[in-house]
């Protein structure tokens, strides 16, 4: 099994999405910590057991969403790796790892692709760094599908030329 490591990507920061999604997980989690205490100071908590449950689950999931977001956020990382046959691209964060592999043989063309709004709520959140505004995209077997995702154009410009050079 060959394996070859193209390039590690660090995700791009925002600093205003991190802050503010980590005000908002504290908040989640200490409502969450209220409702445990409430839940452990009732005197009849068996009958409270269904009413307590309906405000940990729901919550519960969000909190997990907000955390892993944040990570990947805040320390998400793309790797892409050839191993034998198939591009793999991979999203690493503290707190999840997903991989995607593609055939390198159904692989046609990459592309830089800017995603600009010009006006509207998109626009003002990619002029805050929250959205991000460039894609790097590939045609896979007559699809087009989206690898990465960022705000500078030239860096992903690189990037592409650094994947055309190495996979030939």
């Amino acid at each position: 099994m060959d394996t070859e490591s193209l390039l590690k990507i660090q995700k791009q920061k925002s600093w205003g999405l991190i802050i503010l999604l980590s005000l908002l997980s504290l908040q989640v989690f200490l409502f969450l910590l209220l409702v445990l205490v409430s839940f452990v100071k009732s005197p009849s908590w068996v009958a409270s057991l269904g009413e307590h449950l309906l405000f940990l689950v729901p919550f519960g999931v969000i909190l997990y969403f907000l955390t892993t977001y944040l990570a990947w956020r805040w320390m998400g990382i793309y790797e892409i790796q050839v191993v034998d046959k198939f591009l793999t691209l991979i999203k690493r964060s503290p707190l999840s790892t997903r991989s995607t592999q593609y055939d390198l043989d159904k692989i046609r063309t990459w592309a830089v692709v800017d995603n600009t709004m010009p006006e509207g709520p998109l626009a003002m959140l990619q002029l805050l760094g929250i959205a991000d505004k460039i894609t790097l995209t590939m045609e896979y077997d007559g699809k087009t599908k989206k690898l990465m995702t960022g705000n500078d154009r030239a860096k992903w410009e690189e990037v592409c030329d650094d994947i055309r050079k190495k996979l030939g």
